[in-house]
């Protein structure tokens, strides 16, 4: 999980076959501004480079959900900082706990298949058994 304290976005152009060629793309860094920086510089000058070359590249950072998954971290505002554990602000202002060790579930079913009680009794006989086997192999609720 990767959360990086301080972005920056990079702008790289050049004129190819008589049109102008714009690439933009995002840098980051724990360390400072100024690597984030650099890291956007890099990464918008290997863009227009293989873009040059012919690859099909998007001419800019595609903001998807859970970016982490394709390879670009979280670009949200951090709250606080608890060890691993950050907790960000979305685009839309929800507060999102990010963790490496938590298990979340969403179940969905269909509508008026079971009541509430019904279902938050099976979740918790799901969940509290990979709690406790989780924390074993952790090592947070005694010895493996």
């Amino acid at each position: 999980m990767i959360v990086p304290k301080y972005w920056s976005e990079a702008r790289a152009q050049a004129i190819r076959n008589g049109k102008q060629i714009t690439v933009r793309r995002f840098g980051w860094s724990n360390s400072s501004q100024p690597e984030a920086q650099q890291a956007a510089d890099e990464r918008a000058a290997d863009a227009l480079h293989r873009i040059g070359n012919g690859e099909k590249l998007p001419r800019r950072d595609i903001k998807r959900a859970y970016n982490g998954a394709h390879g670009v971290p979280i670009r949200e505002e951090i709250v606080a900082e608890f060890g691993d554990t950050v907790i960000t602000r979305n685009s839309y202002g929800a507060l999102c706990l990010n963790s490496p060790n938590v298990l979340f579930g969403d179940i969905d079913f269909a509508e008026n298949s079971l009541d509430s009680s019904t279902l938050l009794v099976i979740a918790n006989l799901i969940s509290i058994p990979f709690g406790v086997i989780a924390g074993y192999i952790l090592g947070t609720l005694g010895p493996v």
